[in-house]
């Protein structure tokens, strides 16, 4: 589609429009449509790429404009402070890029949320701007404020979703998790397609390991157009978690056909990868080493009846494997081997997990051991013991003071790891040991632990 082509959605036409005059209700509809439609999404870029080539002033602020339309914050920014707006929709724009991080690197700034909310403070009359500055005064750490904006919200702002919403990360902020998970639930029971109390619904269930019901609400999310690129990452964290590394690859892969340089995803997905290969792989040469065993264990190892025994033996079937190379129809022709023989073969032979006229290529068919599946005991690695110097009181500090993805904070979790003294007493090959621990993880620890003038525990060798 050319940038001449047409759509059901008029892409272009708020540009007859001065960016002061624009309607923000109208252009974050807009926006939503655009999200929603392939075509719609083309048109713009495609009109985007006729119209962006260095602009200054007004066009500087329509280019970061069409940017923010298609979700592009990282290029919306430099563009929209170009232009240097001080009202409107392109005010609320900006706001949202500095709010939400300027750029989809390890090393670039983490979001001007401060800066955001006082450029908001001068929109007040329009909720959605109400919205993105409590997002940003949270962000900002400044619970204080963010509480002040809400009790001086109109009450109509505050019984809405929305309001509701952010009363209840106020409630998850100060520590109740259990109260903030009810009040999510509370709201999607009034407003099922409220988008953010369904994800932040997703996060506390993660936080408290009930993965189950997580991963759920994590799945509706990422069924909508568009996909939360958040909740694509976390469930794929979760899915590795769960062993469901193809699940995984596909969340990473849905973030990249997004932003393709995003910098967690591109390593998130080649763990998964490795990971896939890895598990296919040795699960397969553990179920080849098993049916291998299996097949070795001679027919006269098991109760048969004598005619039974004495057929097999004459037709030189002295192993489950050379049974098993047999068809029911084979045995069935041989002289004196009739149905009661055969029973007893398919008995001895789905008690082990195989059949006749199996192929070498065959998996072994699932067993039922007596009295219903054991469940696999849960072990739970121990950290070692290692003497910390008991005054410096940062060790007491939690680990979730640091700033850590839901992936390596998940990692600690699930190694019980709630300080920061029973972070420093793990090595580095301690913590790579763990299953779902990567190179990513361990750098974003290491990391964090360096800017605090700590580190991991070291041996000597």
């Amino acid at each position: 589609m050319t940038a001449t082509e047409t759509t059901a959605i008029d892409v272009w036409g708020w540009t007859n429009q001065k960016p002061e005059d624009l309607d923000l209700g109208q252009m974050l509809a807009l926006k939503r449509e655009i999200l929603a439609d392939k075509e719609a999404f083309r048109a713009l870029e495609n009109h985007l790429s006729d119209f962006e080539s260095e602009p200054k002033g007004e066009a500087a602020v329509q280019a970061g404009l069409a940017r923010w339309l298609l979700g592009d914050l990282p290029r919306a920014l430099p563009l929209l402070e170009a232009g240097q707006p001080a009202s409107g929709v392109a005010a609320y724009a900006l706001a949202e890029a500095l709010t939400f991080g300027g750029a989809l690197s390890f090393d670039a700034p983490k979001g001007q949320p401060t800066r955001a909310a006082e450029i908001l403070s001068h929109l007040k009359d329009a909720p959605e701007a109400l919205t993105l500055r409590l997002h940003a005064l949270i962000k900002a750490g400044d619970v204080e404020a963010a509480e002040k904006a809400l009790e001086s919200a109109p009450k109509s702002y505050q019984e809405s979703s929305d309001g509701r919403f952010f009363r209840t990360r106020l409630i998850e902020i100060g520590g109740d998790h259990e109260g903030a998970i009810a009040g999510y639930e509370a709201i999607l029971a009034d407003d099922p397609d409220h988008v953010e109390a369904r994800f932040h619904l997703a996060l506390a269930l993660d936080y408290i390991n009930d993965d189950d019901r997580a991963i759920e609400f994590y799945e509706d999310l990422v069924d909508r157009v568009p996909p939360p690129v958040n909740a694509l990452m976390n469930l794929g964290v979760l899915y590795e978690d769960h062993e469901r590394y193809r699940d995984a690859v596909f969340c990473y892969r849905k973030v990249l056909s997004i932003y393709p340089q995003h910098p967690r995803a591109r390593l998130y997905i080649k763990d998964a990868e490795a990971s896939l290969t890895m598990y296919y792989d040795e699960e397969q040469q553990v179920q080849q080493d098993k049916k291998n065993q299996i097949l070795k264990i001679p027919v006269s190892d098991f109760e048969l009846s004598v005619r039974s025994r004495n057929c097999l033996s004459k037709m030189n079937i002295v192993t489950l494997g050379d049974l098993v190379n047999k068809t029911e129809t084979e045995l069935l022709s041989y002289k004196n081997f009739g149905d009661t023989s055969l029973n007893e073969i398919r008995q001895i032979l789905e008690s082990k997990g195989l059949r006749l006229g199996m192929k070498p290529e065959d998996e072994l068919l699932p067993v039922q051991p007596a009295g219903g599946p054991v469940a696999e005991p849960q072990r739970r690695p121990t950290p070692p013991s290692f003497a910390v110097d008991p005054s410096d009181e940062r060790l007491k500090n939690s680990v979730n003071d640091l700033n850590l993805s839901v992936r390596a904070r998940k990692c600690l979790s699930n190694l019980g790891i709630n300080t920061i003294g029973d972070l420093v007493a793990y090595t580095v090959d301690d913590l790579l040991s763990q299953r779902n621990f990567g190179a990513t993880s361990l750098k974003e620890i290491t990391d964090q632990l360096a800017e605090m003038g700590l580190s991991l525990r070291t041996v000597d060798k």
